[in-house]
């Protein structure tokens, strides 16, 4: 590995449960959510991971969190470039949603190449930033 970000990054180490937990409370909906994220988070990575498999076998994916608990989903790396994933399970795509992508961009430099917000809407989003896009999660497949 030979980019500069910090030494935070840890390699992405994820399980994937074949079941999703199930309740009538309404009470519990914010805790199933929040669950359903990392659920979904697990999955897009996964996805990212399989697919990288059969077209670059040479990329690294890592995660990335700053003294300052901004974080990024997924770095992926190949020699000195560097690219950023994030995964959203909203409908729509806010600024505060690229926080973690601009600081790694932030911390890479001329190494950073783009950054994508995965999220589950309907259309590809420019950002008013050209490294950056949001993109819905089922253009995985189209990819």
């Amino acid at each position: 590995m030979t980019t500069n970000l910090p030494r935070q990054r840890r390699p992405i180490l994820r399980a994937l449960f074949g079941g999703y937990p199930t309740g009538s409370h309404s009470t519990r909906y914010n805790v199933r959510r929040r669950d359903f994220g990392h659920l979904l988070e697990s999955f897009v990575l996964q996805q990212l991971i399989a697919q990288a498999g059969w077209t670059d076998p040479g990329l690294e994916f890592h995660h990335y969190r700053d003294r300052d608990q901004v974080e990024v989903d997924c770095v992926i790396e190949r020699g000195s470039r560097v690219w950023g994933v994030e995964i959203k399970t909203a409908r729509s795509i806010k600024e505060v949603d690229f926080k973690g992508l601009h600081r790694l961009a932030e911390q890479a430099g001329s190494d950073f190449q783009s950054g994508i917000v995965f999220y589950s809407g309907d259309s590809i989003l420019p950002t008013g930033d050209d490294r950056f896009l949001a993109v819905p999660i089922s253009k995985l497949w189209e990819i």
